[in-house]
């Protein structure tokens, strides 16, 4: 158990300096799993990018896979310089995650994988929109350069 509680700390990074966010409005709860594998051989289809991928052998796992609600700003702004994406330095971009999060429009997630080496990797950030006919993933975005 002890084991158990030192991998999910390792993966779970929060701050309560600067401003709080509340829950998302829907109740939809984080993901956690350990010994997460891909099997070896399976494609994915990437929009916008090449199409059909195979995974490498290399992100099959196994893996510790967490997907945890950001619930601070600076915990969002620490997820964009993990990923080195606009959060980072972009005021615009932090300001309009900001009110997103602020009237409750969206929600916003970090996925981070825990390799059996003890290297965590920040994954993507995922952002949902609460909308009335649902909740939809609109982007998933990962670390830079792509």
């Amino acid at each position: 158990m002890a084991r158990r509680r030192d991998v999910y700390m390792r993966t779970n990074v929060t701050f309560s300096a600067g401003e709080q966010f509340l829950p998302n409005p829907e109740g939809i709860q984080g993901f956690y799993c350990e010994h997460a594998m891909i099997p070896k051989g399976t494609t994915v289809f990437i929009p916008y990018y090449v199409g059909m991928s195979v995974v490498l052998p290399s992100s099959c796992g196994p893996v510790t896979l967490r997907i945890s609600e950001i619930l601070s700003w600076e915990r969002l702004r620490y997820e964009g310089i993990q990923l080195g994406n606009c959060l980072d330095d972009d005021v615009f971009s932090q300001m309009k995650y900001c009110s997103r999060v602020r009237d409750r429009s969206s929600s916003f997630w970090s996925m981070t994988l825990l390799h059996e080496d003890g290297i965590l990797a920040h994954v993507c950030l995922i952002e949902v929109w609460h909308l009335d006919q649902g909740n939809v993933v609109h982007q998933a975005e990962g670390p830079r350069p792509r």
